[in-house]
């Protein structure tokens, strides 16, 4: 209805999303935690002018998902973690299926590498004390965390409209596999 400018509308969401995930880690009140998740997610499309703006939208989904990681790391909510990293693909799938082209294809495997890689950073740096009281929520982040961009790299590589540099794609898949070794460990 065009009552807010568009700026102070999103600076609004954001702040009332940074109050839930402060208000959660304050309360331990994983309700509030996942309102705030919820909320966090549905800004860029309740704001949305139908214009593509992808380094906007993945930067915005990356602070979402680094905060994320934040409260599930001080309160040990890894079934936030693991839905925060579900509702973060089905962002970039919702984005793809609108906005991807062959020349973007790279950054749309770097966006969802480096998205993996934020929940992926859960795992890496637990405390010793943690590693083996390894739970199969954090099991299961690890492997989505893993099997995110390599299932993206190989759909990608399958869909003939998108086309992927066997460099890079060499380059990508060794990184992810790095990635991938140091979650296990």
């Amino acid at each position: 209805y065009h009552i807010v400018p568009a700026a102070a509308a999103f600076a609004g969401m954001i702040l009332v999303t940074v109050t839930a995930g402060i208000l959660s880690v304050r309360r331990g009140a994983y309700l509030i935690a996942l309102l705030g998740l919820i909320g966090g997610m549905a800004t860029p499309f309740m704001l949305s002018t139908g214009e593509d703006h992808p380094w906007s939208l993945f930067a915005y989904i990356a602070l979402l998902d680094a905060g994320l990681v934040v409260v599930v790391k001080h309160r040990n909510w890894p079934t936030l973690a693991l839905l925060g990293m579900f509702v973060s693909l089905l962002v970039f799938i919702g984005w793809s299926t609108h906005y991807l082209y062959a020349n973007r294809t790279p950054s749309a495997l770097i966006a969802v590498a480096l998205i993996s890689g934020i929940f992926g950073t859960l795992l890496w740096f637990r405390r010793p004390s943690e590693i083996n009281k390894t739970s199969d929520t954090h099991s299961a982040i690890g492997q989505v965390a893993v099997a995110a961009p390599l299932l993206m790299a190989f759909v990608f590589t399958r869909l003939p409209t998108l086309h992927v540099e066997p460099w890079f794609l060499a380059t990508y898949l060794t990184i992810v596999a790095a990635g991938a070794w140091m979650t296990a460990y």
